[in-house]
């Protein structure tokens, strides 16, 4: 007897995906820095002079401007002097005082001349530390009169002139920190509900500058506001990513946030699905698909239909996503049966 030969059947097939497909949808946008500070003097006093210019970068603990430090360094030196004297005068009290302390020990002088040594001694002393701590906060006022940029970046706007009178702690300038850019972009409430339900439904928008139109970069979703603009009912996403190599990118810069929502965002759909041909029944009614094997069989699996959409079924349950089933000729096929896919049918 000769061995039956074996049929290998040629089949279409698809992999099975999740239940949205993916669409490119693009958002205009305005760059903000991803840090900012609006930086200022610790003291009061006038502007000598501001250093920088806006646009100009600058490196952690480079001077942004100076006040004029007249007043301060006539009040250090004068309590420089103060404190001079009074360590004469504390030097002097405590020798007062230990001679004072001896004397009593012999009965030389009465316990009311000792306490008042003793009270001229403490007086003393409390008057060099008082001096000691406005003389530390003199020196400290001196160096505030030198504002330092807090980190690197790029010096995005100065509200001062040269010789104005300046408050403490009023702003001096706006620094921007520029490793790091955000996009700010404003999406419908239909987005923003996507994003609300499952941000991990979103693939990683892209970014792309009027600077550099030709280049896409990578983000990241950063935060997403929950309470929508009076005037324009839309919601503010930020995107954020490194400041891209090659161009320098400043605040206020007009972009375009690219990310990639579910096609169908009127439905909640989730789940594998599977095309209408490659579903077939048995003799019970009961729904079942071939999938291809790594051995290129195909193998009987019995599933759960729910919803159809766009000629595809909804699965309840029996598949998981990746794997690969027939489209054409399932009617056709035995369990086991090897197979020979077609080039270009998968993922049609």
């Amino acid at each position: 007897m000769t061995k039956e030969a074996v049929v290998i059947k040629p089949v279409k097939a698809v992999v099975v995906s999740g239940g949205a497909e993916f669409v490119e949808r693009a958002f205009p946008g305005t760059v903000v820095a991803g840090e900012k500070a609006e930086i200022g003097f610790r003291v009061a006093g006038q502007l000598s002079e501001i250093i920088v210019k806006a646009g100009e970068r600058v490196k952690r603990g480079q001077v942004i401007a100076t006040l004029d430090t007249s007043d301060f360094q006539t009040q250090l030196r004068g309590l420089d002097s103060q404190l001079l004297g009074a360590r004469a005068s504390l030097q002097e009290a405590v020798l007062n005082f230990k001679r004072n302390s001896v004397l009593l020990k012999d009965d030389i002088v009465s316990k009311a001349t000792y306490d008042s040594a003793s009270s001229v001694f403490e007086n003393a002393r409390a008057q060099v530390k008082n001096l000691e701590q406005q003389r530390e906060q003199a020196r400290l006022n001196l160096e505030y009169t030198v504002l330092r940029a807090p980190f690197d970046g790029v010096v995005a706007q100065t509200y001062v002139k040269n010789f104005e009178n300046v408050q403490a702690q009023q702003r001096i300038a706006r620094l921007d920190d520029v490793k790091s850019l955000d996009v700010e972009v404003e999406v419908p409430e239909l987005v923003i509900a996507i994003i609300r339900a499952n941000s991990s439904m979103l693939k990683k928008p892209s970014v792309r500058f009027a600077a550099m139109p030709n280049k896409l970069f990578q983000g990241e979703l950063k935060e997403f506001e929950t309470t929508a603009n009076e005037q324009t009912r839309t919601y503010t996403v930020t995107v954020s990513l490194p400041q891209p190599d090659g161009v320098s990118i400043y605040s206020g810069m007009t972009a375009e946030v690219i990310g990639y929502l579910p096609g169908n965002t009127n439905s909640k759909i989730e789940g594998v699905r599977v095309p209408v041909n490659a579903v077939a029944v048995d003799k019970d009614n009961t729904p079942f698909v071939w999938v291809v094997q790594k051995d290129s069989t195909v193998k009987r699996v019995s599933i759960e239909l729910g919803d159809m959409l766009q000629e595809q079924y909804i699965l309840k349950s029996g598949l998981d996503f990746g794997m690969q089933v027939v489209t054409a000729g399932v009617h056709y096929l035995k369990e086991g049966q090897p197979v020979r896919v077609l080039q270009g049918e998968i993922g049609e």
